[in-house]
């Protein structure tokens, strides 16, 4: 049975111990081991490698363990790619509201976790096999920022869901084509103010 990377990370329960590298000096546990692999994606994206460049060699050796541990861990280099959005998303983020999700400063910047994440996320979707797998996390982060707008602005289920959804769309669309629209990066954050407002005004 296939691994479920849309699983919240560090959650998994036991503490077994599993090899480390071919010298064995080096000893963790499943959750330690694919938390590393895990960030080893993040900081080859923080160096600036392309996605599609990012291989599971180039991982394992990033992480410094047997070049077999993505296979091991996550049944494949997209099993892991798939955890790696989650993790940017539901928990390097502070949340996803747009107040978190915009460099504060009025540029317009998106933060990195976000772009990454996205970035991730289309190289994945180029791939017919994994869009049942890319729509149930799809339903994972929706779930998380729709979570967050209800405890931020007082929202029922409903609204915090459809807010959430609004919200999503809108940032996946500013990634996409926000550079070639005509827009003033101040104003992306006056409309972000705004809506927040009027979020907070309907619900006190």
């Amino acid at each position: 049975m296939r691994p479920r990377p849309w699983r919240k990370v560090g959650l998994l329960t036991g503490r077994r111990k599993k090899p480390g590298p071919a010298t064995g000096t080096t000893y963790r546990s499943a959750e330690e081991t694919k938390r590393l692999l895990i960030d080893s994606v993040e900081r080859l994206l923080d160096e600036g490698v392309p996605v599609a460049r990012i291989t599971a060699r180039a991982v394992t050796e990033a992480a410094g363990v047997d070049k077999m541990y993505v296979s091991r861990f996550f049944g494949g280099l997209h099993h892991l790619l798939l955890a790696v959005i989650e993790d940017l998303l539901a928990v390097r983020m502070k949340s996803m509201i747009s107040s978190d999700v915009f460099v504060p400063g009025g540029d317009g910047r998106v933060d990195r976790p976000v772009e990454q994440a996205f970035a991730v996320y289309v190289h994945l979707a180029g791939d017919d096999v994994l869009h049942p797998e890319l729509r149930t996390l799809a339903s994972v982060v929706v779930n998380v920022y729709a979570e967050q707008m209800r405890r931020e602005f007082n929202l029922t289920p409903a609204e915090s869901e459809r807010e959430a959804m609004v919200g999503l769309v809108w940032i996946v669309g500013y990634l996409q084509v926000g550079h070639l629209l005509p827009v003033e990066p101040t104003a992306v954050a006056q409309w972000m103010s705004l809506r927040r407002g009027e979020l907070r005004r309907r619900n006190t």
